[in-house]
């Protein structure tokens, strides 16, 4: 057994046949608990830098002014103290925020058949051609 340790990860316990598998590549204890390669460890931190908002957080919070304007859709928003006090102090993010949903449009169910209809004529012919293709080959055998 062995001690590992690495920037920015903890500690962890090693097995030294475990560091001779990977011997081209430095095995190391990654935050959520598992051991990985370099390279795999190295994507899991950009994995998590990329989905980090706390820089946007905390930029946006030493600039209040004018975020009150920001929409309710947005990632981040201000909610006045007596929209909280109304909904009895609930912090619940989906109590304030608003949900735009796109409209979908579908083609009419007759259109939709009729292309069924003409997809399927199309395999039976492709079926049909296949039955004579198959006629011709085991006359000629």
């Amino acid at each position: 057994m062995g001690l590992l340790q690495a920037p920015s990860f903890s500690y962890g316990v090693v097995d030294q046949n475990q560091l001779r598998r990977h011997e081209k590549s430095l095995v190391l204890r990654y935050a959520g608990g598992r051991l990985l390669p370099r390279r795999q460890a190295r994507a899991a931190r950009q994995r998590q830098a990329r989905n980090n908002n706390l820089p946007d957080i905390l930029a946006r919070w030493k600039n209040r002014t004018g975020e009150e304007s920001r929409e309710r859709t947005a990632q981040s928003f201000c909610v006045p103290k007596a929209d909280i006090a109304a909904k009895n102090y609930d912090l619940s993010l989906n109590r304030y925020r608003e949900v735009v949903q796109e409209t979908v449009h579908y083609d009419p169910p007759e259109k939709i058949l009729d292309e069924l209809d003409a997809l399927e004529g199309e395999i039976q012919q492709g079926l049909a051609r296949l039955r004579i293709m198959l006629k011709e080959q085991e006359m000629t055998a």
